[in-house]
């Protein structure tokens, strides 16, 4: 509480000071030193007066409870120190102990020493740091000091609650959401179709059905097209009852759903559904869907064509067989020295039950050698046991094209 200087002087603390008679000889100076009375800051709150809550909506003036609520709280206080080297510090403290180290300390200020100073904050709920106070209900206190006197410690006119802060709303990602999972229908069936998007424009959203991955191929069908979607609208649906955009019914297959958003550039984003749907014209029918090739293919001396396709067969005994032909039409029987090539038996009596590698086979280039140069279509027929036609015909997205082995 007593600080001597360099000069001989000693300042003292205002309670120090209180309780010494300076007489002659009590207080032995040199050299000119004097006796200073160091006086403790002042400090008062002045705001908030009554219980707040902090929250985070301006244009909700009331919580629940009809606490009045704002975005930032002001906390408003005057201080003095006349000798102009106090401190101070505000902090928040969940109980009325202010020494149990769960305390908060959301500012810290010199004290102004010319004259009492109003000052304040508009505190958002962080700490001095910048760090989001945990939700619960403090009570104010501020710490002033200076450099002899001890620290005084004023607690606040009110308390201040800290919230729960609200759940971020998830971002609104371009999304199918509907349907979530693998669906089977038959005509007469009806299957909402519902996507996500987040657009500050408004765009042309279409909706198109693809029997394999490549949705750029050619094959796709559209089942929604340029549908405005109005700025804001984070969802839309529609019910899909087994008709294309021209009314027309869409032949049995597996399929994928495919959206498109026209933003009115040159860029067109496409998301796929995780699902797929599985549309038959009678709910016994085994289905199948060609994936590869879902392009064009040359093939030369030594080439394979790889061949993948999804199936599904409810009885789980159909097969499969995959032919070639020179035309896009299947099973035309055509008879050999006709116009068209007849055509061409590849593979059969795969069994569709297998999966994974099971539904893939490579056409070796000895089965194509023998074919005429030109373009040729690929078919997959599955037929169930003791049917007499196929159930299902696919056509692959790509082509064959063999090379003449004398053009280099």
């Amino acid at each position: 509480n007593v600080q001597t200087t360099g000069t001989g002087d000693i300042i003292m603390n205002a309670s120090a000071a209180g309780g010494v008679s300076i007489t002659d000889g009590a207080v032995e100076t040199t050299g000119g030193g004097r006796i200073t009375i160091n006086t403790p800051p002042e400090f008062e709150f002045t705001e908030p007066i009554e219980d707040t809550t902090l929250g985070a909506d301006p244009n909700d003036p009331n919580d629940p409870n009809g606490v009045p609520t704002t975005p930032t709280v002001t906390i408003r206080w005057t201080a003095f120190d006349p000798d102009g080297d106090g401190t101070l510090q505000i902090g928040i403290d969940p109980d009325l102990d202010h020494g149990s180290d769960n305390e908060v300390i959301i500012a810290e200020r010199d004290i102004p020493g010319t004259s009492s100073g109003v000052e304040s904050i508009d505190w958002d709920g962080t700490d001095r740091d910048g760090a989001r106070v945990a939700a619960d209900t403090y009570n104010l206190y501020a710490i002033v000091s200076d450099s002899i006197n001890d620290p005084q410690t004023i607690d606040g006119l009110a308390r201040i609650t800290v919230p729960e802060e609200p759940n971020e709303p998830e971002p609104v990602e371009l999304a199918i959401t509907d349907p979530n999972e693998d669906s089977f229908l038959t005509p007469g069936d009806s299957l909402t179709i519902r996507f996500t998007l987040d657009e500050e424009d408004d765009v042309l959203a279409s909706v198109e059905m693809d029997p394999d991955d490549d949705h750029s191929n050619g094959n796709e069908i559209p089942i929604l097209s340029d549908t405005l979607i109005e700025t804001d609208t984070k969802e839309y649906s529609f019910d899909w009852k087994g008709k294309d955009v021209d009314n027309q019914d869409v032949a049995q297959g597996i399929y994928r759903l495919v959206l498109l958003i026209n933003r009115g550039t040159a860029s067109t984003p496409t998301v796929e559904s995780d699902s797929l749907v599985y549309w038959r014209d009678d709910e016994d029918n085994a289905l199948i869907g060609l994936l590869k090739p879902d392009g064009d293919v040359s093939v030369s001396s030594g080439t394979d064509v790889f061949v993948k396709w999804r199936d599904h067969d409810p009885d789980e005994n159909a097969e499969i067989r995959l032919t070639l032909d020179d035309d896009d039409i299947p099973d035309q029987n055509e008879a050999p020295g006709g116009e068209d090539a007849p055509e061409v038996p590849i593979a059969e009596g795969i069994q569709a039950a297998g999966d994974g590698v099971q539904d893939t086979y490579n056409i070796r280039y000895y089965q194509l050698k023998d074919l005429k140069p030109g373009r040729y279509y690929l078919f997959a027929y599955i037929q169930r046991e003791g049917q007499s036609d196929p159930d299902m015909i696919s056509v692959a997205g790509g082509a064959v094209q063999i090379q003449d082995p004398n053009t280099p």
